[in-house]
């Protein structure tokens, strides 16, 4: 995926930013999943004769059924490889750790207020955030909960709307260029997370590396203002 450095593009400053809302991705966001995501998806095209590194590359941040659309060879049951990667990615649960800061700012947000939207399945997010010591918010849209996936906006259009706010109203968190274009195109203001300080090119908008020493302060008017320790504007 191309990427450019935030050092080469930003303006940094402490800032904060307000919402009634808060959406987070989980893969790449509320946890690190990407050395056991990578390692299944190398199995996969080594299994189905598939140039890995591309796949790796085009799979950040889709759906399993929508990578599989995209590198699936003639003759070989979707059915059966989504079953076997869901297998996999809970086999190796070991693999995934919690993005720094992200447990404890989760933990301050009243439940009613945040959601996740994520291109994994709800048994894959309930096991990674279990195995993290995340809770599971009331409001979860996953890969089956959407006719489309990301960079469709339908996630978030559907999460927003089941957290009673307009989009223009929420937050949210993503990695991938897919992710950050589907929170964009449902016209909410979107935050990306890169612990390296690169980004996806042609994204511009707030950044930062991780949730550490993020506080979130709950206005009398109901909405949240968000503080950032450091807070990147990628031009």
């Amino acid at each position: 995926m191309a990427q450019k450095t935030m050092a080469a593009a930003y303006h940094k400053n402490k800032g904060a930013l307000h919402g009634r809302g808060m959406i987070f991705d989980m893969d790449g966001t509320i946890v690190h999943s990407e050395r056991a995501s990578e390692r299944i998806w190398r199995r996969w095209a080594t299994r189905c004769h598939v140039e890995p590194e591309k796949l790796v590359a085009a799979a950040a941040g889709l759906r399993n059924i929508d990578t599989l659309r995209l590198f699936c060879p003639p003759g070989v049951r979707f059915e059966d490889e989504l079953a076997e990667l869901k297998r996999e990615e809970l086999a190796d649960i070991e693999a995934v750790t919690a993005m720094p800061g992200a447990a404890a700012f989760l933990a301050a947000l009243p439940p009613e207020r945040w959601a996740i939207v994520t291109s994994n399945t709800r048994v894959v997010l309930e096991a990674r955030l279990r195995h993290v010591g995340v809770a599971v918010p009331r409001v979860v849209v996953c890969s089956e909960d959407v006719s489309a996936g990301k960079p469709d906006p339908q996630g978030y259009i559907k999460a927003a709307a089941a957290l009673d706010c307009p989009p223009g109203a929420v937050l949210a968190y993503e990695d991938s260029s897919v992710g950050l274009q589907a929170a964009q195109r449902a016209g909410i203001e979107v935050i990306a997370i890169s612990p390296s300080g690169r980004v996806p090119v042609g994204y511009s908008g707030f950044a930062i590396r991780d949730f550490v020493g993020m506080e979130v302060t709950l206005c009398p008017s109901g909405w949240m203002c968000v503080n950032f320790p450091e807070l990147l504007r990628v031009l």
